[in-house]
């Protein structure tokens, strides 16, 4: 039994950091740097939740 939490949700943890410190960001570049890696941790949670056998096929990967 693995006690640790599924890597997905490490991943959304880590995408919820970079939107509160995008936030706060001191210039537009680092806002946009951090929203762009918001979203590749977002992606990276859905990915590893599809490999778990764990996304739903309601679930469709949404692309930009």
């Amino acid at each position: 039994m693995n006690a640790w939490p599924p890597k997905w949700t490490q991943c959304r943890r880590n995408a919820r950091l970079c939107a509160l410190l995008a936030k706060d960001a001191a210039t537009p570049v680092d806002r946009s740097t951090l929203l762009t890696m918001r979203q590749s941790w977002l992606d990276l949670a859905d990915n590893e939740e599809w490999l778990a056998g764990q996304h739903s096929e309601n679930q469709a990967f949404q692309t930009a």
